[in-house]
């Protein structure tokens, strides 16, 4: 929607009729110039939208990296990796750990549905495993009342995905169901959002 936007944008400066001056030309120097300015256009605008891509996934990894690296010096923290662990004592610090993946997750899956991200298959089994542990879950159960039900579905989607053993898209047929549910899920996410 934006890249609509920017080129109406830049055809009404220009003073250029889309169907009149581009589509249906005689073709004339300004014409091909408007046309070549277009194009340019176009490609500034695809290879923007990547480099915001990389930068983004650069972001996020640098803030998983900085929010996991907490595990290596607090014994504590690493007990919420346990698959054992007792939920019966959940420290503050424990909670706030939680709280930060759930906040970076969210993050995530904001850019996902904005389509600046790409929250694969693998990276949602993953999201799922670490919220079907007993200390993220408990939190979860807890703090999910404070996120949008958008992100609240989306999470226990993945803990549910996460559930379903050794699960691998295998043929061509399943990657492209599953991409496509993927795609047609953040379509009606943003339906809603606009009927709000």
């Amino acid at each position: 929607m934006l890249f609509i936007d920017e080129l109406n944008h830049f055809l009404s400066v220009h003073h250029i009729d889309f169907f009149k001056d581009i589509i249906l030309p005689g073709i004339t120097l300004d014409k091909v110039i408007a046309l070549t300015a277009l194009i340019y256009a176009i490609r500034s605008y695809i290879a923007n939208s990547k480099l915001a891509r990389i930068n983004f996934s650069y972001q996020i990894n640098n803030a998983h990296r900085d929010i996991w690296s907490k595990t290596y010096n607090d014994t504590g923290l690493k007990e919420v990796t346990n698959p054992n662990a007792d939920i019966t004592n959940i420290t503050k610090e424990q909670r706030r750990f939680v709280v930060f993946i759930l906040l970076n997750n969210e993050i995530s899956y904001d850019a996902f549905i904005k389509g600046i991200h790409d929250y694969t298959l693998a990276s949602q089994k993953d999201t799922g495993d670490f919220f079907n542990l007993p200390i993220p879950d408990a939190v979860w159960s807890v703090a999910k009342e404070y996120y949008e039900p958008e992100f609240v579905t989306f999470i226990d989607g993945t803990k549910s995905l996460a559930k379903l053993k050794n699960f691998k898209p295998k043929s061509l047929r399943q990657k492209i169901f599953y991409r496509l549910r993927s795609k047609v899920r953040k379509i009606l996410l943003k339906l809603g959002n606009r009927l709000k």
